[in-house]
């Protein structure tokens, strides 16, 4: 009896530890909401505020040393479509920049430290590659320039994870930085965008 109950307690602490000790897939939902600075050619800024809808799938792996845990996620994003607004010197709009982010893929490394042995605290510097397809359209909807650029965003995040067994809960508050990108190869205006990022997912702990 005494073994058997020392099997189950040692199963149960396994399980518990789960999330920052060994492998684990998941996904997760939220929200971008960005802030877009375009730059004109003479000089003129336009900052435009959009929220989009965003998410992604991951396989993870993680490590403890004691209280502490580093891990590293592998993962694909997924988000969509915004549309800016295009505007004159007077603030008068004249067009609208169509944004199609494509996949991009994304690599999380994160460091932690352990309350107890179901949830966690963790600071996530995710770093993401991904190629954005531009259309610029008059208000006619006439599309007049378009283009595909590859973008490297960061994004500092921090986070929680709560253990349920082997199953687990997170949330992140982030904030994602783009450098000032051309868009258009026929045009020589610029676009940056920056973003607060807000999710939550779920994970199967191995």
């Amino acid at each position: 009896m005494k073994k058997i109950a020392l099997v189950a307690v040692l199963a149960t602490s396994a399980a518990m530890a789960a999330p920052f000790n060994g492998f684990s897939v998941g996904g997760d939902l939220g929200a971008s909401f960005n802030k877009f600075t375009s730059t004109e050619v003479d000089g003129t800024k336009i900052t435009n505020k959009k929220t989009s809808f965003i998410g992604s799938l991951f396989v993870g792996y993680a490590k403890s040393f004691n209280n502490m845990f580093v891990g590293l996620d592998l993962g694909l994003g997924f988000e969509g479509k915004s549309k800016v607004s295009d505007k004159d010197s007077n603030g008068t709009v004249v067009g609208t920049d169509n944004l199609k982010p494509g996949v991009t893929f994304q690599m999380n490394p994160r460091v932690g430290y352990k309350v107890n042995d179901t949830m966690g605290a963790y600071f996530k510097l995710g770093m993401s590659v991904g190629k954005n397809e531009w259309k610029y359209k008059t208000l006619t909807g006439v599309e007049t320039v378009k283009g595909k650029k590859s973008v490297v965003s960061w994004t500092p995040t921090l986070g929680l994870e709560k253990a349920f067994g082997n199953v687990s809960m997170r949330g992140e508050l982030g904030y994602k930085l783009s450098g000032k990108k051309k868009v258009y190869d026929q045009y020589e205006g610029t676009m940056k965008r920056n973003a607060i990022i807000l999710t939550a997912g779920v994970a199967y702990n191995f």
